[in-house]
């Protein structure tokens, strides 16, 4: 790409706290292949002092695996290099004193803790010199600082920089977001899409609203890159989760619980399979914490006196998703807008069927191996999911035909398309 140092920006996933999603998942699987490079680095901005610092990646690694396994430290507390290092640090002491057959001197002690600090991100300051590239796979769009701090560093120094943008929900969907998001949203892309180099993202439908951004808001032709998400972000041994479901008697929604996803779609579906007299509508397992937008559609559930035994809200590890989505008759998808559409790809990857929404990048992302239906038309939904339930041969054909035509993307495949939409970027 460069003969300079490639920087990557992981503020998002360094101070994240709670369960992972898509997003983090996507930071931490580009960064993970980005680390085998030997020209790469890795750093965090630290808006109270308005400066980007380095960050080793072996302490976002821990951090990883510590969210997939639901130990993430409580919030509120502070996850900093010296957090995560610390049961590294008693490792690698434990085995010196087994090697040395006695207790390590203090020195010695200070200078293994001296090893595993020496990255310490709050106090080693970015320095960007000519040839660098600065990707932000995460960034700090709830000001101006960051966009500013960039924009400064690149006029000074001709650092290229590319952005990469999951989605632009808040800027075409703003009522799905708290008040001053969609505004802080907006202005962060108008200054970084006139003062970068390139922009990343996962599919057309994306790619078009980014354009159709740039164009509305009368900024400079921008370039976009693009490249697919990986499948195999689940990797592990099932384990059931503590839950009341049977195999293949519930239906299976992975997703942040706010306004957009459409949640309110299913309860309407059961609503109208219960009136219809459908005994036989599925359990609804629903996967992931609850966000903005949502507390209406948790209560009207949870007060339901018939309805809300079909309905489970859970947060499992991601041995328990595996087990879920193996184990579900189908999943479901109704949301009304995505960027990439990644519960559609893990549905397809563990040879599941999806019956997805028809809108955004959802019908670009699942072709012919999905069924859709209108996000707006919950009775639909509810038809296409008792047709399944009833029609045992007609899933197990579509799952027959998952099984036969979908093509794994691996994050490895993943991270090629992303180094060579960035190298073609350049050179065009």
């Amino acid at each position: 790409m460069s003969q300079g140092t490639i920087w990557l920006d992981l503020t998002i996933l360094v101070n994240w706290k709670g369960h992972l999603t898509g997003i983090q998942r996507v930071e931490y699987n580009l960064a993970k292949r980005y680390a085998e490079l030997p020209n790469v680095k890795f750093c965090v901005f630290h808006k109270e002092s308005n400066k980007l610092a380095e960050f080793d990646f072996a302490h976002v690694d821990h951090k990883f695996q510590a969210l997939q396994q639901q130990t993430t430290p409580p919030i509120g507390e502070e996850v900093s290099p010296a957090t995560v290092a610390r049961p590294l640090y008693r490792r690698a002491l434990s085995k010196a004193r087994r090697v040395a057959g006695q207790l390590v001197s203090p020195e010695a002690k200070a200078f293994l803790r001296g090893q595993l600090h020496r990255s310490d991100a709050k106090e080693t300051p970015v320095v960007f010199k000519p040839g660098d590239i600065f990707f932000i796979t995460s960034g700090d769009w709830s000001g101006k600082e960051f966009a500013n701090l960039i924009i400064k560093e690149r006029e000074k120094t001709g650092l290229k920089v590319y952005l990469m943008v999951h989605d632009m929900l808040p800027a075409i969907l703003p009522g799905y977001f708290v008040p001053g998001m969609d505004e802080q949203f907006v202005n962060y892309m108008k200054r970084m899409f006139a003062h970068c180099d390139g922009v990343m993202t996962t599919s057309q439908s994306s790619k078009k609203d980014i354009l159709q951004f740039v164009k509305d808001n009368h900024l400079p032709k921008i370039k976009v890159g693009m490249f697919r998400l990986g499948d195999d972000f689940v990797k592990t041994e099932p384990i059931k989760p503590a839950i009341d479901v049977t195999k293949d008697k519930f239906i299976l929604y992975v997703s942040t619980i706010e306004g957009r996803k459409n949640h309110m779609a299913l309860y309407y579906a059961a609503r109208e399979a219960q009136r219809r007299g459908y005994v036989d509508f599925p359990k609804v397992v629903l996967v992931g914490k609850r966000g903005w937008l949502s507390n209406d559609f948790a209560y009207i559930v949870e007060k339901d006196p018939v309805l809300s035994k079909k309905f489970i809200f859970t947060r499992p590890s991601d041995q328990e998703l595996a087990w879920l989505y193996k184990n579900c008759l189908v999943t479901v998808f109704p949301s009304f807008y995505e960027g990439w559409g990644l519960m559609i790809t893990e549905s397809l990857a563990f040879g599941k069927m999806c019956l997805s929404s028809d809108q955004s990048s959802m019908p670009e992302i699942g072709g012919d191996l999905v069924d859709y239906f209108s996000p707006s038309d919950p009775v639909s939904m509810m038809e296409k999911i008792m047709h399944y339930v009833k029609n045992p041969r007609d899933l197990q054909a579509k799952e027959a035909k998952i099984k036969k035509d979908y093509k794994i993307t691996t994050w490895d495949d993943s991270f090629q398309q992303v180094q060579a939409a960035i190298k073609g970027m350049q050179k065009d």
